[in-house]
């Protein structure tokens, strides 16, 4: 669920009691946030669209490690203290990890941890980006974007879009009105739809169909990256074949 919510293929999640989060904004969020409830109440930022945080019905409150502080390089402060311990819901992946952190089937000495051998990393082709921007609008690492002209896009529901989908600013960032769901991304002359591989049919595996046609080609962007992506695909200061290879 996570996966199609915010458009990614993991995210970087910081779980602490309620009782230790604290908002820097007087409540009630009318103001400054929006909600959605889906498994616990959901907050994302009224005037950008980002995912802010989530309180969940366990009694837990949820940051997004994309939205953490950075330093004067673009890094996340006290990263010792917030890296990852662990991936949870891991066999709902979209993607293997080759690291040495337990994979849970759902949270880390709460359910049962996966037993895996070596796993052979399968990192994206198409375009993962790793732009922070995108980045703090879906509270990712990385997401899996795959661009089409604006000709080749069609919409399952007639436009105008105000009945089923919300839009933010700097061309149009589409959220689903129901669940907050990133849906596509217009650029800003409209020539340009980017979607998001997260949100792709699925097989009855759960595995993105077609995935040999959408699979990632290049990471764009990786100057700004939370983490390195070591694989064999091309890493490009901005769009591929546009900007500096790195």
């Amino acid at each position: 669920m996570c996966q199609r919510l915010f458009s990614c293929p993991f995210l970087h999640t910081i779980h602490y009691p309620t009782s230790a989060f604290r908002w820097t904004h007087q409540e009630p969020h009318d103001a400054v946030l929006g909600s959605y409830t889906i498994r616990g109440t959901l907050y994302w930022c009224k005037k950008c669209g980002a995912c802010v945080a989530a309180l969940t019905p366990d009694d837990e409150a949820c940051v997004w490690g994309a939205q953490l502080e950075r330093d004067a390089h673009g890094k996340i402060k006290d990263w010792e203290a917030m890296k990852p311990t662990a991936h949870i819901y891991y066999d709902t992946r979209m993607l293997d990890i080759d690291d040495q952190l337990g994979k849970w089937l759902g949270y880390e000495n709460r359910s049962k941890r996966m037993s895996i051998n070596r796993l052979v990393a399968d990192l994206m082709r198409s375009r993962t980006c790793l732009r922070g921007n995108k980045r703090k609008r879906s509270c990712s690492a990385f997401v899996h974007s795959i661009h089409f002209s604006a000709s080749a896009l069609k919409w399952t529901h007639a436009e105008p879009h105000v009945a089923a989908l919300v839009t933010f600013p700097k061309g149009e960032n589409l959220k689903c009105k129901e669940c907050g769901s990133d849906v596509a991304y217009k650029d800003p002359e409209g020539t340009r739809y980017i979607v998001w591989g997260a949100q792709l049919e699925r097989d009855e595996q759960g595995k993105t169909k077609d995935w040999d046609t959408v699979k990632p080609t290049a990471h764009i962007f990786y100057g700004t990256r939370v983490v390195d992506v070591d694989d064999e695909l091309g890493k490009w200061a901005g769009y591929a074949n546009r900007s500096e290879r790195m």
